[in-house]
């Protein structure tokens, strides 16, 4: 030790992994998404819990996903929802945590398991920011799966949150209107 408090400990693993975590976030923007994903996988090795745990397991989701490889996102997504939930209550975190859960079944949705999504959708449907989305994802898949009425009973709520936010979410509207006419009809015909 050469006196002074500290100089010799070893650096914080948590505080080298933001820093490995921003480093690989520069390399994602800038387009090199290999950089960007050992720098992601270095933040795993460096502190596989907490925040940057988290977001590395989130970009790394993100960076499968828009390579169109969604079945490998889907372990990353779900695996950064499941270390946001097990972090102190922020709402940075809670928000990440529904964002992740929300890649997670649109991921899962596209490639055939849409009870999953369905799941996954209707975690999200009391958060404000994603409550539009959520309820016009379960429509689509209650429809793809024949459970027309719960699809129909999912337009209708978005139609009603619709109603209170304008002007968010203005082109799944058409879709939305669009998918409602044709459940509406297919209904009344199975009613007759």
């Amino acid at each position: 030790m050469t006196g002074t408090a500290g100089i010799d400990a070893p650096p914080d693993p948590a505080l080298l992994a933001i820093g490995r975590f921003e480093e690989a976030f520069a390399l994602e923007s800038r387009g090199d998404e290999s950089g960007a994903e050992r720098g992601y996988q270095d933040v795993l090795r460096l502190s596989p819990a907490g925040f940057a745990g988290a977001m590395a397991r989130f970009r790394l989701g993100w960076l499968r996903m828009t390579r169109r490889e969604p079945g490998s996102a889907v372990a990353w997504f779900d695996e950064a929802a499941r270390e946001f939930e097990a972090l102190p209550d922020a709402p940075a975190h809670r928000e990440m945590r529904a964002e992740s859960l929300y890649w997670l079944a649109l991921c899962r949705e596209s490639i055939g398991e849409v009870l999953a999504a369905i799941d996954g959708y209707r975690q999200l449907t009391a958060d404000p920011r994603w409550h539009l989305d959520a309820w016009f994802r379960m429509a689509i898949c209650h429809d793809k799966v024949g459970r027309f009425s719960e699809a129909l009973e999912c337009c209708r709520h978005f139609d009603q949150l619709r109603a209170a936010e304008p002007d968010r979410r203005v082109d799944y509207w058409h879709q939305a209107d669009s998918l409602r006419q044709q459940l509406e009809r297919l209904l009344a015909g199975l009613d007759s």
